[in-house]
């Protein structure tokens, strides 16, 4: 089994492109299989400014026109993770005798710390309740 890096729930800094210097809390991870084989990693940062998605209405169908937030995410590659002080940190995955990975890091020797979902349930039901209508 592998393990990933950059996971949901760490702090991390953005180290290239239009939001270089943003920090934040890594709220989504998504892998994509590219045409040539190689896998693509890209996350989703809490700090980052979300984009508009507009869609246009179909009549044929009675679907109306709506405007979206979606997450802008961002190459695994241009982010970082940040332990507790906020230095970047480089990330080594230790083995243990019975073969469990975990992921440590290297300025501090410590594990990262993961911070809780930014979600609640409140946010969950009143979605369920908009489906319904």
């Amino acid at each position: 089994m592998s393990i990933v890096k950059i996971q949901k729930g760490d702090n991390v800094k953005i180290t290239s492109g239009a939001f270089k210097g943003h920090t934040g809390v890594v709220t989504n991870v998504v892998k994509k299989r590219r045409k040539n084989g190689s896998l693509q990693k890209k996350v989703s940062v809490s700090d980052v400014k979300q984009f508009t998605d507009y869609r246009k209405p179909n009549k044929e169908y009675n679907i109306p026109g709506e405007m979206k937030l979606k997450d802008r995410f961002i190459d695994a590659s241009n982010v970082s993770l940040v332990d507790e002080k906020g230095k970047i940190s480089k990330v080594k995955i230790d083995i243990s005798k019975e073969g469990k990975k975990t992921r440590i890091l290297k300025t501090t020797g410590k594990a990262p710390s993961k911070v809780s979902s930014t979600k609640t349930s409140e946010d969950k039901d009143s979605k369920a309740v908009k489906k319904n209508k």
